[in-house]
């Protein structure tokens, strides 16, 4: 999905005839090219979109670590990719 994104970056910057330096930035309109500045309404308006209203992005850490896990990854490693610190934070998310 990530090299997807980088590719859709590519061809807006094209487009543009501009470099681009966010992963994430606006693809249309009048902000086509700038940077996202208000992450939670870009991250609402992909959930509703996505028909998963009302998701947090630490549900999906804390799925990304059970996945992991799951898939022998051991817990320390996969909370350093994710970025947890403390053990507590992924307490209880072994299923």
């Amino acid at each position: 999905m990530l090299a997807e994104q980088l590719q859709r970056v590519d061809e807006l910057q094209k487009k543009l005839g501009r470099v681009i330096p966010w992963v994430f930035p606006h693809t249309g309109g009048r902000r086509a090219g700038t940077r996202i500045v208000e992450f939670r309404k870009a991250w609402r308006s992909a959930c509703r979109a996505a028909g998963v209203p009302g998701l947090l992005v630490h549900d999906l850490r804390r799925s990304a670590v059970r996945n992991m896990e799951r898939k022998g990854v051991p817990r320390s490693h996969a909370m350093k990719v994710t970025g947890h610190r403390p053990r507590a934070c992924t307490a209880g998310t072994r299923s």
